[in-house]
């Protein structure tokens, strides 16, 4: 999924894998491209899923061919969802399960933002459980850096990080947590992977925390470019739209996400470098 705000579920996700009604081959010279060129052309400049799925759409031809590429469908992203965003939740629970569904026995490439209720997050959980999707994560993003109050000792909306990396995820190469905390918060983490069996793959541990206590630091980190591109890697290629780490800029940096990003959700920021880009800015207040 982008990063960005779940988007409306609509007739597109209420139909997303039904049968289409009238629809036939494209007649025309692009309907007859051959399968490698066409998907070729839709991985270059269809990145977002959403996109691809109205794809499927098109004609019976490129539903064919989209619906079978099942490395369309690796990058799975698990958005920011509100409790009170009941509609956006269901239109949202039925795009991951027909996701899942395309992705064959591929590894998958996961962003995953925690929800804020439990129920949710559990509901998310049973879609990636129907599929037994959990051995066949190769990489994790996890997006902490929006939960609040998230260095309290008991905060209840802070995931088990540990549940990430328990033999059930055996498949796992690459976690990257990014977290907003005044403490360190998962440096036990370290010593959870050095205990994995030797057998799995060797699991790589980043992290990234959002929160700096110094002007100095402030300014060096507001030019979030390469953090970015360590959060996100190849699959930046692939979105239109994602949520910038939770911290604030200045009115002096430069531009640093590539011109394809043309959605960008942040928390923290008052403003933000780029022109080309429809945004979401909120100023929550944290709380000390």
């Amino acid at each position: 999924m982008t990063s960005s705000t779940v988007q409306p579920p609509a007739l597109i996700v209420a139909s997303a894998d039904q049968e289409i009604i009238g629809v036939e081959y494209c007649d025309s010279l692009i309907g007859r491209l051959p399968v490698e060129l066409l998907i070729a052309i839709i991985r270059c400049y269809c990145q977002r899923i959403w996109s691809r799925i109205k794809l499927t759409h098109v004609c019976q031809y490129w539903r064919v061919v989209m619906i079978d590429e099942a490395s369309m469908w690796t990058y799975v992203e698990v958005p920011r969802i509100n409790s009170d965003q009941a509609s956006k939740m269901e239109g949202f629970f039925r795009v991951l399960d027909m996701q899942l569904s395309r992705t064959a026995e591929l590894p998958l490439d996961v962003v995953f933002f925690p929800p804020e209720a439990q129920s949710i997050h559990n509901r998310i959980i049973e879609i990636f459980l129907k599929y037994e999707t959990f051995p066949r994560w190769r990489s994790l993003v996890l997006r902490m850096d929006y939960i609040e109050n998230l260095d309290r000792p008991n905060a209840s909306q802070r995931p088990d990080t540990h549940f990430f990396v328990s033999e059930r995820f055996c498949g796992l190469e690459s976690l990257k947590l990014v977290y907003y905390s005044y403490v360190s918060l998962f440096e036990s983490l370290r010593g959870t992977i050095a205990g994995r069996p030797s057998s799995l793959p060797r699991l790589t541990l980043e992290l990234f925390n959002t929160y700096v206590n110094t002007v100095e630091a402030r300014e060096r980190l507001s030019v979030q470019g390469e953090m970015v591109s360590m959060i996100y890697g190849e699959s930046l290629d692939q979105l239109s739209g994602l949520i910038l780490p939770n911290f604030a800029g200045h009115r002096f940096e430069s531009e640093f996400l590539p011109r394809h990003i043309t959605e960008i959700e942040c928390a923290v920021r008052s403003s933000h470098p780029f022109p080309h880009a429809h945004s979401s800015i909120c100023s929550p207040q944290r709380s000390t």
